[in-house]
């Protein structure tokens, strides 16, 4: 007779597989949502199209926990993967600069929303001892299919253009919601907590550790915003690199996701989180910062400089993960959709205020901005109190 112990494991071993599929999804648009949408708008409006979007995803986030408890866990991801998959379609075949800008809000929504409910599903069969095991496994599988994405994304758009990304990141999702259907329609929903929106907020913020926590991974999400936006921009259209450079420029830049993150989440399991954080921040904000004064367009000091970003950002984030879900439960799906809510808001506060400061400066500054702002980082850490 299999234990439940044995029974967790396997589903979390589907829901790795799961997440791996989704995230080399996803990781084959990112880098180009962007430019793609300069097919359509001004580039002055796309910033503004990632903050629409990402506005409308914080409210989803917020009303979310309502439809969970109606429907459950299952239900909704698979409608939201079945919407996904449609949305993809629609920006591949979509010609039209209403729908395509429509649609590509909508793909964004569902996204982030998907990610609460895989975030149900993981921390309904975690064990908390082993926190940062599981969430550094699960970030590893959800950062392996970004390492070759970007390379497979620049070969896919030199030879067949945009749309076929599109319709590439269809064919990731399609075994992903095979395996959600076969495995996850028994899912037992946990009863919900029904905490509204603004108690959840004030019962965070009396909570320090959650509320310094909860600022370390918005500072870390608005480091996602900016590079993932601004960084494929500056290299294609300030520095005149090919697509095919770009991607050798990111496959070893995303390789610290991969490599690191579940020995750091680990071994955060027996010495806690702080220190990591702190080493995580401080080389998040000097490597960033050095990227202003790259003046050439040498592939390897380049990919060297952004592989140092991202190790800062891969230990940033696994201890940021392993430190919120060793406080919380399946439960607290109110609490897990505030606490993923900072991607969405970084997305809203990042390209206003890179437009802003991009006003007042030029490009190549960006980054050095954005260095000084991970230092916070440094100060928010200082006031958790470490989990062992």
């Amino acid at each position: 007779m299999i234990s439940q112990n044995q029974m967790n494991k396997k589903f979390l071993k589907i829901l790795y597989v799961i997440t791996f599929f989704l995230s080399t999804a996803y990781a084959f648009t990112a880098y180009i949502n962007s430019t793609y949408l300069e097919n359509f708008v001004p580039p002055q409006f796309v910033g503004l199209i990632f903050s629409v979007a990402a506005l409308l995803s914080v409210i989803g986030l917020s009303e979310i926990p309502k439809l969970l408890s109606k429907k459950g866990n299952y239900k909704v991801s698979f409608w939201l993967l079945a919407f996904l998959i449609l949305s993809l379609l629609g920006l591949a075949l979509f010609k039209s600069a209403f729908l395509v800008v429509f649609t590509f809000v909508i793909y964004i929504i569902l996204s982030y929303l998907f990610v609460l409910t895989r975030d149900i599903f993981i921390e309904s069969y975690s064990d908390e001892q082993a926190t940062g095991k599981i969430r550094g496994t699960f970030l590893t599988m959800l950062n392996l299919g970004w390492v070759f994405a970007p390379l497979v994304s620049a070969f896919v758009l030199e030879k067949w253009g945009y749309r076929s990304i599109y319709m590439l990141a269809v064919l990731f999702f399609l075994p992903a919601l095979i395996l959600l259907v076969s495995n996850f329609r028994t899912f037992k929903d946990k009863v919900y907590e029904h905490i509204p929106f603004w108690k959840t907020v004030g019962k965070i913020l009396r909570d320090k550790n959650i509320r310094d926590i909860y600022l370390a991974n918005f500072l870390l999400q608005f480091f996602y915003s900016w590079m993932i936006i601004y960084t494929p921009i500056y290299l294609y259209q300030y520095l005149h690199f090919s697509w095919t450079e770009i991607g050798l420029v990111f496959v070893p830049m995303l390789l610290p996701f991969v490599i690191l993150q579940y020995p750091a989440g680990k071994l955060s399991d027996r010495i806690g989180q702080k220190k990591m954080l702190y080493a995580g921040f401080a080389l998040m904000a000097v490597s960033t910062a050095l990227l202003s004064y790259i003046s050439g367009t040498n592939l390897w000091i380049w990919a060297l400089v952004l592989f140092l970003t991202r190790v800062g950002a891969a230990t940033v984030e696994v201890m940021t993960e392993s430190y919120f879900f060793k406080k919380v439960s399946a439960r607290q799906d109110e609490t897990i959709s505030f606490f993923r809510n900072t991607a969405p808001i970084s997305f809203i506060l990042g390209p206003i205020l890179a437009g802003v400061f991009l006003f007042f400066f030029p490009f190549q500054y960006l980054f050095l901005g954005l260095g000084i702002i991970m230092l916070l980082g440094i100060y928010f850490t200082k006031q958790l109190k470490d989990t062992v």
